[in-house]
């Protein structure tokens, strides 16, 4: 299509409202485009795009107003270099920073055109966009006036008018009162964009003190917020964490209680999960141990015979800060009692206890009796 030729021509010029029409349409679309979706690859094609977009219509722009191209580099490296922000560091307030590309691109708007240029759609170059161009107004119909005269002679010649020398009269006639000097425009002095301009480079250093504390402004900004998202990110997970571990944790049941000889009792889950109970001289932490989530004391991991036998403990909690008690896992249940029947010792959480008089006090409960095998 012609238009979009027209687009990615490095020829040619564009009057200011094509320039910021093809302006704001890029700087929407890639706003949109990266908000919308959440892909950086195709992102940065469209950043890709747009900049090349951008860098042929600031430079048609700059031939138009007969400025210098070095305006063409600040403008483009500047979008890039924010489009680059805004894509990999994915903070909504850093969007605001696009006003930067803009406002240089606002300030060349201020410059007229200065040649007198056939424009279509805004657009004055070697590609032709006549067929979007309506006809019907451009036509001159011609009509012969009727003339009344008294000589004969006058209404037998043929009519010498010429379209093209009234045209031209029309033309000289003009050129009179329009400042125009070989295809030069002398601009008025009021255009609007000559007096923007004159009132930015009068209050300059306003200017650039406003354009920094808006850029500070958005920085503290998208910190703040980040700050904030990292926050909400970090509670949100703990509540899972603290939700999760409220869901897995079974409260056990202390049944069939068993007094050892060496100062510890033995208990039963509702699950026949075997629990060992002692206290210890020091008030202690709420938890020693929990297999869930692998923290607490190493030395309450397992429970270790002096025979060498080890079985995994499954948590160890503490209640009134002196009394521990020691889960296991129902499948450990029966080989447990095997071998607290007939080993000597037993080691758990640095603590040590004998086994001597152990198979005798478990066979006086029927409970523990039907575990152990002879």
């Amino acid at each position: 299509m012609p238009f979009l030729h027209s687009l990615f021509c490095r020829q040619g010029a564009d009057n200011r409202l094509r320039f910021l029409a093809i302006n704001l349409t890029i700087y929407f679309c890639f706003l949109l485009i990266n908000s919308v979706i959440d892909i950086k690859l195709l992102s940065l094609i469209i950043l890709t795009i747009t900049s090349y977009i951008l860098a042929m219509t600031t430079l048609r722009r700059l031939k138009d107003a007969k400025l210098k191209s070095n305006w063409l580099a600040i403008s483009v490296i500047s979008y890039v270099f924010i489009g680059l922000t805004i894509i990999f560091i994915g903070n909504s307030a850093i969007n605001w920073l696009i006003f930067i590309p803009a406002t240089l691109s606002a300030l060349l708007l201020t410059y007229p055109s200065k040649e007198q240029k056939h424009y279509i759609l805004g657009y004055s170059g070697p590609i032709d966009l006549s067929q979007y161009k309506s006809t019907h107004s451009h036509q001159q119909n011609h009509r012969v006036e009727p003339v009344f005269s008294n000589n004969p002679a006058s209404l037998s010649q043929p009519s010498t008018f010429n379209s093209n020398d009234h045209v031209q009269t029309h033309t000289l006639n003009s050129s009179t009162s329009n400042p125009r000097n070989n295809g030069i425009i002398q601009e008025p002095s009021n255009d609007l964009g000559e007096i923007i301009r004159i009132k930015l480079v009068t209050h300059s250093k306003i200017l650039l003190i406003s354009f920094f504390v808006f850029i500070l402004i958005i920085i503290v900004t998208a910190i703040v917020k980040n700050t904030y998202t990292t926050q909400q990110k970090t509670i949100l997970n703990n509540t899972r964490i603290l939700n999760k571990q409220e869901t897995t944790t079974i409260k056990l049941e202390h049944i069939a209680p068993l007094s050892m000889p060496d100062n510890f009792t033995l208990y039963l889950s509702q699950y026949n999960g075997l629990i060992i109970h002692w206290q210890a001289n020091e008030p202690s932490s709420d938890q020693h141990w929990s297999i869930t989530s692998a923290q607490g004391d190493d030395s309450c991991k397992n429970i270790q015979f002096n025979k060498g036998e080890t079985f995994r403990i499954l948590s160890v909690n503490v209640e009134n800060n002196i009394d521990h008690y020691a889960s296991f896992s129902p499948l450990d249940t029966q080989p447990l009692l095997q071998a607290i029947a007939f080993r000597g010792s037993f080691s758990l959480c640095d603590f040590t206890f004998s086994l001597k008089g152990s198979q005798a006090a478990l066979n006086k409960n029927n409970r523990y009796a039907e575990f152990i095998e002879y």
